[in-house]
């Protein structure tokens, strides 16, 4: 059985996830398109990424979101609530899409 081997930094986890997804875009050249499930989680990570994205003069950040025709009405309307606040930066709005089941 392999032993599980954790590695503690001074980081915070905000400041973790900043560190790796800046080595994401260093790696690879450009922003992963990023998943939204419009959990908390996926819409932090979504901020973080735009944010990242504005600092470094990249094009727009993209999401995206499968709904598989068994998501809540409510989580749906909350991440087209999130895109299109004044607040939400401009390229989100125009990166974001919402595919999958025609219902909404």
């Amino acid at each position: 059985m392999s032993k599980i081997r954790y590695v503690y930094t001074n980081n915070t986890v905000s400041e973790a996830a900043i560190k790796r997804i800046n080595w994401l875009v260093g790696e690879f050249s450009y922003m992963p398109t990023v998943g939204f499930s419009g959990g908390k989680d996926s819409t932090i990570l979504l901020e973080m990424a735009c944010m990242i994205a504005k600092e470094r003069g990249l094009p727009p950040v993209k999401a995206v979101f499968l709904d598989q025709g068994v998501e809540a009405t409510s989580n749906i309307e909350f991440m087209r609530t999130i895109i299109q606040r004044p607040a939400t930066p401009a390229p989100l709005n125009r990166g974001l899409k919402l595919c999958g089941s025609p219902r909404h």
